[in-house]
């Protein structure tokens, strides 16, 4: 699983994703890592994130199933049908938070980098700029 979802998030543009497969608990995990937002597509495990950490859940909803859209809504999961609509809703997420963040949003501001040190930031992906890595090599 693991290995198939960072393939996929590769193909499609994020490159070098951590990924991190849980065999237990959702909402244990969520909370361990202090996440703002989880994207499943299992209502028991988005359930397992809200009741379990302070994390907002996204249920990724492939199928047109009403039962589970209200099941989710009426416990304040978010419902979404792709994984456009996820970012979609996380970039939204992040708006609000920033607008209502007040200071906490201006202090994390000074960390960003300024446009004035654009050209000398990391490329968003590192592997292009360094070329091949060697294996290592054997004691």
């Amino acid at each position: 699983t693991q290995f198939q979802t960072q393939w996929w998030l590769e193909q499609n543009g994020f490159p070098m994703p951590s990924v991190l497969t849980v065999p237990g608990s959702r909402g244990d995990a969520a909370s361990a890592l202090k996440l703002d937002i989880a994207v499943d597509d299992r209502l028991a495990n988005c359930i397992d994130i809200i009741a379990a950490s302070r994390a907002k859940a996204i249920l990724l909803l492939r199928r047109d199933d009403q039962a589970v859209r209200d099941q989710a809504l009426a416990r304040g999961i978010g419902v979404v049908s792709t994984l456009a609509g996820a970012l979609d809703a996380i970039d939204h997420f992040e708006e609000v938070k920033r607008a209502t963040a007040g200071r906490l949003s201006r202090l994390a501001d000074w960390f960003k980098p300024s446009s004035k040190h654009q050209d000398t930031r990391l490329p968003m992906d590192a592997r292009g700029t360094l070329g091949p890595v060697p294996p290592p090599r054997k004691r």
